[in-house]
């Protein structure tokens, strides 16, 4: 049913660019084009009328949201909780949970939600499937407004990983340009680790989710009051998110290379501007990095 209203919602969202838009009207002394009328006061409502009930009729637990810093392993982490049937993880970031608002009666609400419910009501999701899981990096920077609007039930997972290899990631478009600044990683982690123990909130290392995968995962398990069974146990063999842009290709098992890549002579001066930013270093010593001088490799 909900497949056909999303090609529905498609065909309304078609035809809005089909009229004719000439000329525009006033609404409250402010001039709008037709295409953004009819965007505003007809799409978008249908959609979240469409969406809103879809998601109230098929999930019944609540949501699971994945933040951190860019680079820190937020894709690796959907794609093992996509391994689980009663997750269903969005292979999209909908970029629906960082512009929040109020509405007229005071409650925070996110700006375009919408975003999110077109996704949803465009996929097929398992039966299995319970609760929903949404990935965007800066999601890290909304925990509050994200815990007030979906209430005690939702769970949100705060990944962190070492400054020296989060801020030495190149960036994709840019050659030799590094894609995380400090002052962000700063930023980001803080805005993280003030949600530290916070009974909806879990943090979690990286570098633990790689080097001791098993008691990672079924802790984050327990955490989200999951089964850790056969599914999560071969999580690689499961996972239904197997590409990524922020993996440059297909999903990889997790290897401990990743977490000395950092290690070269190319980034020996990145790793001193790393090790003398006091911001950085005072809020991975917080998180329990250590950082005795390493030789790097040649």
């Amino acid at each position: 049913m909900f497949a056909l209203i999303g090609r529905k919602v498609d065909e309304i969202i078609f035809i809005s660019f089909l009229i004719p838009c000439h000329g525009s009207i006033f609404v409250e002394n402010n001039i709008y084009s037709m295409d953004a009328w009819w965007k505003q006061s007809i799409t978008i409502p249908i959609i979240r009328k469409f969406g809103q009930q879809r998601i109230k009729n098929k999930f019944k637990a609540g949501p699971i949201f994945i933040g951190g810093c860019g680079r820190s392993g937020t894709s690796l982490l959907l794609s093992i909780l996509s391994a689980h049937p009663k997750i269903y993880a969005l292979s999209k970031e909908s970029d629906a949970f960082t512009k929040w608002t109020r509405d007229d009666n005071g409650k925070v609400i996110p700006e375009r939600i919408d975003r999110f419910y077109r996704q949803m009501l465009k996929t097929t999701i398992p039966s299995s499937c319970d609760r929903w899981c949404e990935k965007r990096p800066s999601n890290v920077n909304y925990i509050t407004q994200i815990l007030e609007y979906f209430g005690e039930k939702a769970r949100f997972i705060h990944i962190v990983r070492d400054p020296r290899a989060v801020c030495t990631s190149y960036h994709p478009s840019r050659k030799n340009e590094y894609w995380i600044s400090l002052d962000r990683y700063e930023n980001d982690v803080n805005n993280g680790l003030k949600f530290q123990n916070h009974p909806q909130v879990y943090t979690i290392k990286y570098e633990d989710l790689v080097i001791n995968s098993e008691s990672s995962i079924q802790s984050l398990c327990d955490f989200l009051d999951l089964e850790y069974g056969k599914e999560m146990k071969n999580w690689f063999e499961y996972a239904k998110i197997r590409k990524s842009k922020a993996w440059y290709g297909e999903l990889l098992d997790t290897h401990t290379h990743s977490i000395h890549k950092w290690q070269k002579p190319e980034h020996e001066d990145r790793i001193e501007e790393i090790l003398s930013h006091e911001g950085v270093m005072r809020i991975a010593k917080k998180v329990g990095y250590s950082f005795q001088k390493i030789k790097l490799e040649n």
